[in-house]
């Protein structure tokens, strides 16, 4: 709770060199809805845990292509956590540079915002916003090794439940104002609609496959049963992440190649809720998520060689290859539904802005956040003794 409380004390707390009087009359002029959200994006923390994120996901594609790589996560994990720290800071600083450029130009009653424009308040922007990300990866993986759940996922989490209130207000604002294509009941389909979601998130995030496993009788009292708990989302929240980034690439390629034809046309097909963005976006979701089912996941090799370890054996099969080629089409099987589970929820936000013509953005990758952690928390304090205190390495 102290972690996050600095977090979103840091959210607060404006960049260095900025007129913040005149940021907040500005904001308040242009009739910015969300004035604190829009201070936020002007804060030391203003790009969040994301520049760790991205190169988390970059570090995830390098091990999905470069085998070798894959060696490391388990011999040197170390290195590669130093690789995602200097990715981290170069992510970061591409973005700090962008950010400080962008205040300079604007203005407030004529005059600009950053009290001292130039190459110091530059240096000075990116340096605190570089500094600030290194911080917030470094909180999250705190968080990770005190065994209190995923750090990164944490500190999503209190951004979503920090704007929630908000934009349920929002969402109840755009229904007033824009009463078609919705009728007095929708609200309440919409309702049922999230609650479905809700329950069918924490059903497949707490569903587990149970693959049998018998240990031989070591004395007299005779052998047991065990299973090996395998999860219906083996890639997590990874493909979710990447494919609307690639899916949106394609938009821009096409503007930038004909700027004509994509006004006159090409959004008809590529925009948000058109027939070839849902099939694209759908069809990246499953890719990712069955190309990251071992590489997020376990390796079946592994798993089989713990099950022989222990003394046990897969009922009707034999020790080695057969154990391994068995739970990894088990995995494939496993995987196929939560790729299909993950593009159902990747797609909802999509389809209902085709559909209804609704900026009501419920599902993706926040949705997952909004009901995994508090789960996983919950899952965490009841199979955790009273003041007992686990320590985990960072995933």
């Amino acid at each position: 709770m102290a972690a996050l409380l600095i977090y979103r004390l840091g959210k607060h707390i404006p960049l260095p060199g900025i007129d913040y009087s005149g940021m907040i009359e500005t904001l308040y002029y242009g009739g910015t809805p969300n004035v604190a959200g829009a201070t936020e994006r002007m804060s030391i923390f203003a790009l969040g845990i994301w520049p760790y994120i991205s190169a988390s996901l970059v570090m995830l594609c390098m091990i999905w292509i470069v085998p070798p790589l894959a060696s490391m996560t388990k011999s040197r994990a170390g290195r590669l956590n130093q690789y995602m720290r200097v990715a981290t800071v170069v992510i970061a600083g591409f973005q700090a540079y962008a950010i400080a450029g962008g205040l300079e130009h604007v203005h407030s009653r004529g005059e600009s915002l950053v009290l001292d424009p130039g190459l110091s308040f530059r240096v000075s922007t990116m340096a605190t916003l570089i500094g600030a990300s290194l911080f917030l990866a470094w909180l999250s993986e705190r968080i990770t090794a005190r065994g209190l759940g995923n750090g990164v996922l944490l500190i999503l989490f209190a951004d979503l439940a920090a704007g929630l209130p908000e934009f349920v207000l929002a969402f109840m604002e755009y229904l007033r104002q824009h009463p078609y294509p919705y009728q007095p009941k929708a609200p309440f389909a919409t309702g049922a609609l999230m609650l479905a979601a809700i329950v069918g998130v924490v059903f497949v995030e707490l569903a587990r496959r149970r693959v049998l496993f018998e240990h031989q009788a070591r004395k007299a009292g005779g052998g047991h049963r065990s299973y090996l708990p395998l999860k219906l989302n083996p890639s997590g929240l990874a493909p979710l992440f990447l494919a609307p980034a690639l899916a949106g690439m394609l938009s821009l390629i096409a503007y930038q190649i004909d700027p004509i034809w994509f006004e006159a046309q090409g959004k008809f097909w590529l925009g948000l809720g058109q027939p070839v963005h849902l099939l694209l976006l759908g069809a990246l979701i499953v890719l990712f998520a069955m190309s990251f089912r071992t590489v997020c996941g376990s390796d079946p090799a592994e798993l089989a060689a713990g099950v022989q370890k222990s003394g046990g054996v897969i009922p009707g099969l034999a020790e080695g290859e057969r154990a391994t080629d068995h739970i990894a089409s088990m995995q494939t099987r496993i995987a196929a539904f939560g790729a299909l589970y993950l593009a159902a929820v990747g797609l909802m936000p999509e389809l209902l802005y085709g559909f209804a013509r609704t900026a009501f953005n419920f599902g993706g990758w926040p949705l997952l956040v909004l009901v995994m952690v508090p789960v996983a928390v919950l899952e965490g304090l009841r199979r955790t003794p009273a003041g007992a205190r686990t320590v985990s390495p960072p995933q």
